[in-house]
Formats: structure tokens, sequence, C-alpha cells
């Protein structure tokens, strides 16, 4: 009941799934149902909403599925090409290259991190942990 409330009050907040990821971490067996599904509820309250399909990202991430996390991260990217949001670009960057698509990856990180202002650090961080030699004619992710 709990995860539903706080779903109305702050749909796109990752605090519930995170605890459901926690717990599935633990050894509790249904939470990564429980994880998937409150992430997909946001989802479901508007579908043209950038942070439910990066929610919805995420917790296919935390557990591994990068073929279903790749489709969501690509919907949120689309939804918001402006995005200011370092965990979109950052999540998008550790799927493309979960996935096999590392100069992809390293475009839309080369990208963002020019588009960023100089105070945000995550991205250039991740990008500095981008294997060498992906320089090429990677095309940003559509």
């Amino acid at each position: 009941m709990g995860v539903k409330i706080s779903l109305l009050v702050s749909p796109y907040r990752s605090d519930p799934v995170q605890a459901e990821i926690a717990l599935a971490a633990a050894g509790d067996p249904n939470a990564k149902t429980r994880a998937l599904a409150t992430a997909e509820d946001a989802g479901a309250i508007d579908p043209n909403n950038g942070r439910a399909h990066l929610l919805i990202a995420n917790t296919f991430h935390a557990f591994g599925d990068d073929a279903q996390a790749e489709p969501e991260v690509l919907r949120a990217l689309e939804l918001e090409p402006n995005s200011r949001s370092e965990l979109l670009y950052i999540t998008a960057v550790r799927i493309f290259v979960a996935n096999g698509h590392r100069a992809q990856a390293l475009v839309l990180a080369r990208d963002e991190v020019n588009r960023m202002p100089r105070s945000d650090y995550a991205l250039r961080l991740e990008l500095a942990h981008m294997p060498i030699g992906l320089v090429g004619t990677a095309q940003r992710p559509q």
C-alpha cells in the first residue's frame, strides 16, 4: 500500500523502486517483480514523460536486463532531448556499453559533456572510464 500511495504523491521518484532493488539484493524473491511493477506503474501514469522511462530503464538495468532497458532509455532521450539530468545520460551510457554499443555510448557521453555545465563531473568520470579507441564514425543514438 505504501508504494502505491507514494506513486500518487510523486510518481517519478525512484525511492520505492530503489527500496525494492535493495530488498532483491538482500534475497527477497518477490522484490524484483515489485520493483518492475512499481516502475511500470509510474510509466503508465504518463507514457510521454521521460523521467518515467528513465525510471523503468534504471530498474531493468539494476537487474542486469539491459536489452529491455535500452528501448526505455532511448525513449527517455527522445522525450527529453535537452534534459539536464546527468542520471539520464549516465544510465544511457552504461546501458549502451552493456549492450555492446560502445561507440554510441562514447558519442552520447562526449556530446553531453560538451553541453553540460562545467560543474557536472559524474558524466565526465563515466566518459573517462570508457575504453580507449572508440573514436570513429559513431552516430548519436536515435
